[in-house]
């Protein structure tokens, strides 16, 4: 399920990126394909009537809860986040400073896959890598970290027991792991 937002005249001139369904108004034998107008020129096949119907639900239910008030818990439930990771020896934050959006940090000379790797046997879920961010090294002095998103539907316990969970990152157990 996926939404394509875009201007209607943009849209008519894109080529869709598959074929089938009721998207074309007429076609050839010889290959030749008019399509219709969009949105229905990107439809290809029998539409994911339970993928709208499930995405219409999820914005019911964010809307019903509020995106401000969803804005604010996230703001608050990071500041807590950072206030009681940040006090761990151990680790080091890479963006203390920002209000909202991941956390991303690594745990001081542990190899951040393998830290996160650690992190999953405690049952804690993680990004690592270079989250696609190539130029991070130049940035952070590092070419790998964690990443840690809440949302609101996380609460203080876990970050709780995830900061727990951080503190007994080492270098033997995080590697431990694997072996």
């Amino acid at each position: 399920m996926g939404i394509l937002y875009g201007k209607y005249d943009l849209l008519n001139q894109m080529d869709p990126l598959l074929l089938g369904g009721d998207m074309n108004a007429r076609f050839q034998a010889a290959g030749t394909v008019q399509l219709k107008s969009a949105p229905v020129r990107f439809e290809a096949g029998t539409p994911n009537i339970e993928g709208v119907i499930g995405a219409g639900r999820a914005a019911e239910y964010l809307m019903d809860i509020g995106l401000e008030n969803i804005h604010a818990y996230e703001k608050e439930l990071r500041a807590y986040f950072v206030e009681k990771i940040s006090k761990l020896d151990n680790i080091e934050l890479y963006n203390p400073d920002n209000e909202y959006g991941p956390v991303t940090f690594n745990a001081k000379g542990v190899f951040a896959q393998d830290a996160a790797g650690y992190l999953a046997t405690r049952n804690c879920a993680v990004r690592s890598g270079n989250h696609c961010a190539k130029i991070l090294h130049e940035i952070t002095g590092t070419d790998s970290t964690i990443r840690a998103s809440l949302y609101f539907y996380n609460t203080k316990d876990e970050v709780d027991r995830f900061v727990e969970a951080c503190r007994d990152i080492t270098l033997e157990n995080a590697v431990g792991i694997f072996f």
